[in-house]
């Protein structure tokens, strides 16, 4: 099978879909796939909202004509040139959807907390750019072959927002790798790292944890923003992690966690509740008091004990050669 990889970002490029795309690549082809990775240029980033995406759109399609299948990182970026392309080529579209962009471009413009699972519920006044974007993911989500969801959780939501035919929509959940050996913590450092966006809900975090060093004088907050090799020895030597975002399709911060044995605090409006909700502390983290209780928790050595254990218990796991599997699964049977 002959595959293109649209993604916005590729290594040395960091984040999300550039890690997402290097493994996929990498896998697809171990299990026999030949592969082309299409990713935004730096050009590309420069220009203005629509301009890029047809630049895009046309460097893509010399790619897309004789592959058997697009598999697209984003929904917008990448999304959406992906599907002008794809139907001009006739050739299957697969879209991976990992976050929720309107969602998070309402919450840096308007910096309203709102959550993720009570966004759809109601009527919201839309600039002209996120009008733009939940057309773009009305006509994406209608028009795609396979809709590639992280959780039940955000496939739901956005099947009732949405409203696209349910058969399109496939569960393909993140890595989950095993867990490894517990490297002892030798400071007790909360590690919390992420974009600096509205909806990280940063401020929150750092009055909380100021309130608790009132009374616990030797604790440490870490958010830094590091490479990918250091952010990985970071959370190997902490003491745990916090994700305080106020909504959360499925943080990579608490699996990396959950891989290193680490107790992670985590918002409970999140998709990863459905498969980690034993094993670490949800909380609505936009109660100030909540977030102080489980820093508090967890700096009682017993609990901690007790959370590390329950850590070392978990045995799922997903590999990457295990995602390759199944999106190449589902591509052959569109």
């Amino acid at each position: 099978m002959k595959i293109v990889l649209a993604t916005p970002l590729y290594p040395p490029d960091i984040g999300g879909p550039a890690k997402y795309a290097h493994a996929l690549r990498q896998e697809f082809i171990k299990q026999g796939a030949s592969v082309r990775v299409v990713a935004y240029s730096s050009l590309e980033r420069l220009l203005p909202l629509g301009v890029r995406h047809v630049v895009y759109a046309l460097r893509l399609l010399p790619r897309v004509l004789r592959a058997d299948a697009v598999l697209a990182l984003d929904t917008w970026s990448v999304g959406l040139p992906a599907l002008v392309v794809a139907k001009i080529c006739r050739t299957k579209l697969l879209v991976r959807i990992g976050g929720d962009f309107l969602w998070e471009s309402y919450v840096e413009r308007t910096k309203q907390l709102i959550k993720l699972s009570q966004f759809y519920s109601a009527p919201r006044w839309l600039s002209f750019k996120e009008r733009l974007i939940q057309r773009g993911t009305h006509l994406l989500l209608r028009h795609t072959d396979a809709l590639l969801f992280t959780t039940h959780w955000q496939r739901d939501l956005w099947q009732r927002a949405y409203r696209f035919p349910q058969e399109r929509a496939h569960i393909v959940e993140n890595l989950y790798p095993p867990v490894q050996t517990v490297s002892l913590a030798t400071h007790k450092v909360f590690v919390a790292a992420g974009r600096d966006i509205v909806l990280k809900n940063m401020p929150l975090l750092h009055a909380a944890f100021a309130e608790v060093k009132k009374t616990h004088s030797d604790i440490e907050l870490d958010t830094r923003t590091l490479s990918a090799a250091e952010h990985a020895e970071r959370i190997a030597q902490c003491y745990a992690v916090i994700v305080p975002s106020v909504s959360e399709v499925n943080p990579n911060s608490a699996i990396e966690a959950l891989a290193a044995g680490k107790p992670f605090i985590c918002t409970a409006d999140s998709g990863i509740v459905e498969r980690l909700g034993s094993v670490g502390i949800f909380i609505d983290t936009q109660n100030k008091e909540a977030l102080v209780a489980a820093i508090t928790e967890l700096l009682d050595a017993g609990r901690y004990t007790r959370a590390q254990e329950t850590l070392r218990q978990f045995s799922y796991t997903h590999s990457w050669a295990d995602m390759a599997q199944e999106i190449l699964a589902i591509a052959k049977k569109i």
